[in-house]
């Protein structure tokens, strides 16, 4: 008799035998055919853990390397969105306190500076002068070349007298082709000579399209008791006799006390 796959052997009595204790031997029981030893049993079952614990290890390394990979593209969106609104923010910043035709400063952005500068002008404890300058004939120059030459001119004027100022001082757009530099800490004569170097550069530069164009300057110095607007009509109307004296020139007015 052939019998496979045996998981369980019992023995059994007759119906006859009388209940008691008996004794029943087993001589000998042979298995034959393939099975697994309790080694290679444990082996299997080691090399199976084995098996799996790379396996498990290999899945999260791989997992890790996708959630680097997704933190590192987030991060890279991050920093190009921070780089957009530093971009926006500087723009942002620069249009508040630059004109944007010109890049000269605008009103607004000095108006602090300069109350701080008249205060201290007051106390006697600094000085302040101002040069006031106007393009000669630029609307001649709007009529005859139109009027995106004319916006080159006033950013080409605005680059020639940044190479000319001082450290500290301020150009500013006052409106039109009219320019006002604030000189802190320059007497009458620091600023007469600021204006004349300005008017030298200018006069002799070469513009595209239009030649050669001229400026005229009214420059005055405050007085300790004088607000901003007294100072700057002041230099307006020393403007005017710079106009009226035959243009490309600078005049001076002072204040006396």
């Amino acid at each position: 008799m052939k019998l496979d796959n045996v998981s369980m052997i019992q023995v059994a009595t007759d119906s006859g035998s009388v209940i008691g204790d008996h004794i029943i031997t087993v001589n000998k029981i042979i298995f034959k055919g393939d099975y697994l030893s309790p080694r290679a049993f444990a082996f299997s079952l080691l090399s199976i853990w084995f098996v799996a614990a790379f396996a498990f290890l290999f899945y999260e390394l791989f997992q890790s390397r996708k959630r680097v990979k997704k933190m590192e593209a987030h991060t890279s969106h991050l920093n190009q969105l921070n780089k957009a609104l530093e971009s926006k923010y500087t723009e942002a910043a620069q249009s508040a306190t630059k004109d944007e035709l010109t890049g000269a400063c605008n009103r607004r952005s000095i108006r602090d500076w300069l109350d701080n500068i008249a205060r201290r002008v007051r106390w006697g404890t600094s000085k302040l002068s101002i040069i006031y300058v106007d393009l000669d004939h630029f609307k001649a120059v709007n009529d005859t070349f139109g009027h995106n030459v004319g916006d080159q001119v006033l950013r080409e004027f605005v680059d020639l007298v940044y190479g000319q100022l001082r450290d500290g001082d301020r150009l500013v757009r006052w409106g039109g082709e009219e320019f006002i530099i604030f000189c802190p800490n320059a007497n009458l004569e620091g600023a007469e000579m600021v204006a004349e170097r300005i008017r030298s550069v200018v006069e002799v530069y070469q513009w595209p399209e239009v030649g050669t164009l001229t400026c005229s300057f009214g420059v005055t110095e405050m007085v300790a008791g004088e607000s901003v607007t007294e100072m700057t009509a002041r230099a307006d109307e020393a403007l005017y006799h710079a106009k009226n004296n035959g243009r490309n020139r600078v005049e001076t007015l002072e204040k006396f006390v």
